[in-house]
């Protein structure tokens, strides 16, 4: 009994540690934060990445049919997000003019990883990086446009092994957002 007290106990104080450790942190969710979320390769990606928006996106259509908790006006709260890859749940919080999304593939070869993306939002753009929750090798630029309370079209890059960014899986690989809300 006084055994298993104590390695509760310890296994309390573990626990104290590591949510102390991460106490320090700049997203909201506990996770180990982006590295350098604007850096210069990040601003040279951002520059030539345009998404327009348009009705005939492929992200327009809207692919979600669960309506999820969210408020007109805030971007704060449950999203889908998909990808070439994958498809899955996604944690949106803002903090200042910082976006944090923590998303994790439901479904795809990636099925059970996690991302966080830190972004700055200038207007209805967002610019920032995105990393692989317990894999710091895996992070790339993501650039995403904000076309309503609903929706946000996204490109990405890895930049893993790339020492010029602009070589990626694909010229135009997509990371898109979509949410419905109550109306």
């Amino acid at each position: 009994m006084a055994r298993s007290c104590w390695l509760a106990a310890g296994l309390l104080g573990l626990a104290l540690v590591a949510s102390s450790a991460r106490a320090g942190t700049r997203n909201p969710f506990g996770v180990d934060d982006v590295v350098n979320p604007l850096g210069e390769d990040i601003k040279k990606f951002a520059e030539g990445r345009q998404l327009p928006g348009s009705k005939d996106d492929r992200n327009a259509k809207q692919w979600v049919t669960i309506v999820t908790e969210g408020k007109s006006g805030s971007l704060d709260g449950q999203w889908s997000g998909r990808w070439e890859e994958g498809m899955g749940t996604a944690k949106v919080k803002m903090l200042n003019d910082r976006v944090y999304v923590l998303y994790s593939d439901n479904v795809g070869r990636l099925r059970g990883q996690t991302w966080l993306l830190e972004a700055a939002k200038k207007g209805n753009r967002l610019v920032g990086r995105w990393v692989q929750v317990g894999n710091p090798n895996d992070t790339g630029a993501y650039v995403g446009l904000i076309v309503d309370d609903e929706r946000i079209d996204g490109a990405w890059i890895s930049t893993v092994g790339s020492p010029v960014v602009g070589e990626t899986f694909a010229p135009n690989t997509r990371w898109d957002f979509r949410r419905k809300l109550k109306k």
